[in-house]
């Protein structure tokens, strides 16, 4: 399953923008509804995620200012 995450620009944190199963949009669609104006997403696959949600605190974004597949609109 693919699904984005992002960094807020107000945050250290790590958005995971999971769509729901049963949403008609695309993830493109959710994100641009979804994801705040002018942050950038970067889309990946569920599995690219650390199983172990322990230290999900502790997650780092991939370079978003140079790898990104879109902005929040």
């Amino acid at each position: 399953m693919k699904l984005a995450i992002f960094q807020p620009t107000d945050s250290d944190t790590i958005s995971v923008l999971i769509p729901a199963p049963n949403c008609n949009l695309t993830l493109e669609e959710i994100c641009a509804k979804d994801v705040p104006t002018g942050v950038k997403y970067k889309v990946i696959e569920h599995t690219d995620l650390p199983e172990d949600r322990e230290f999900r605190n502790a997650w780092v974004a991939p370079d978003l200012e140079t790898d990104f597949d879109g902005v929040g609109s």
